[in-house]
């Protein structure tokens, strides 16, 4: 009997380890070449055997055992392998956070996708958190079973408190080795792809307001002026390095608001600014001008959720300015 080797093209297929069983016992075992494999004065005619394969070339499925009765008629057999190579790649995400330090329950989402038949994992989520190995977590394997281009697409879902990067692409250029494997190179690292992502809460501001009082008549409106001057550089309004205001018809007084950014606090949770308050002394001379300046703390804090705060430690009603104008004498000289 001739058994036959054979690849999917029908062609000699070498390196097959292959058995002949008759039962549990190997009547012939042999590893196939270049040609046709013959078995002679073994078989018993009208005897059922087995054509088993072992074990087949790198890369090539096992054939599938054949069955048959030895007769004079049944002189060959072919037993065929498919080449079927793979290689396996997995895509990791790495994340880096700026603008501030990791929290306790910080959990950032990936999702992987592909363009067309590109075969994918059966993890396609990746989340990060605190306790992540390096800031990094995998998606699940990929395994390729042939040559070719294969793209994949790596988006995060961005939080709202943060300024995220674009979705990221890469590529793999897949090629077969020639035993039985296949060999995948991308166009970036797989092992950390990047996400940078930078903490941006919104602006918090505060106001600093007061109150004139005059006693001896009734104050105008826009008749008495205050000064707000920062102490080391505190934050001001834009465009602003001292300001001064007038008073309403009422008495009160509103500096511009003070915006403060996360910048502000360098790397701090929270922040005090420093800031005086004071009047202007006028040129009136029969009115005596309140020389008070209040120091004023604004406490400013990143809450850590998105969002800031700024508290000053005087309100409108702490800061109160008097002053006194002196009735004009009477002129009482006789003529």
């Amino acid at each position: 009997i001739t058994i036959n080797k054979v690849d999917q093209n029908g062609n000699n297929l070498s390196g097959a380890q292959l058995q002949i069983l008759d039962g549990q016992n190997v009547v012939e075992e042999w590893t196939s070449g270049s040609q046709a494999h013959v078995i002679s004065g073994k078989l018993d005619i009208g005897k059922q055997y087995t054509l088993h394969e072992v074990s087949a070339p790198a890369g090539y499925v096992l054939g599938e055992d054949q069955t048959f009765t030895f007769s004079e008629n049944n002189k060959t057999l072919t037993i065929t392998n498919v080449y079927k190579p793979s290689g396996k790649t997995t895509i990791y995400d790495h994340k880096v956070l700026k603008g501030r330090n990791w929290e306790d329950n910080d959990s950032f989402t990936f999702t992987l996708t592909a363009f067309e038949e590109a075969p994918m994992p059966d993890k396609t989520n990746a989340i990060i958190t605190k306790n992540s190995l390096n800031y990094t977590e995998a998606f699940g394997e990929i395994e390729f079973t042939k040559v070719g281009t294969y793209i994949y697409l790596v988006d995060e879902d961005c939080p709202s408190d943060m300024l995220c990067e674009d979705t990221k692409m890469i590529t793999f250029i897949v090629t077969d080795n020639g035993d039985g494997t296949l060999t995948a190179r991308a166009d970036r690292d797989p092992s950390a792809v990047k996400f940078v992502n930078t903490y941006t809460p919104a602006a918090a501001s505060a106001t600093l307001e007061g109150h004139k009082t005059l006693t001896g008549r009734d104050l105008n409106k826009g008749e008495f002026s205050f000064t707000m001057t920062p102490v080391n550089g505190a934050p001001m309004p834009e465009g602003v390095t001292s300001e001064t205001v007038t008073n309403d018809a009422d008495g009160n007084f509103t500096f511009k608001p003070i915006t403060y950014k996360l910048s502000d606090l360098n790397g701090e949770k929270a922040k005090v600014f420093t800031y005086g308050v004071s009047e202007v002394k006028g040129s009136e001379s029969r009115i005596t001008y309140d020389e008070k300046v209040y120091t004023v703390k604004v406490t400013v804090t990143d809450n850590g959720d998105g969002t800031m705060t700024a508290k000053a430690d005087l309100a409108k009603s702490d800061i109160k300015f008097v002053n006194r104008e002196e009735k004009k004498k009477k002129d009482n000289t006789k003529t």
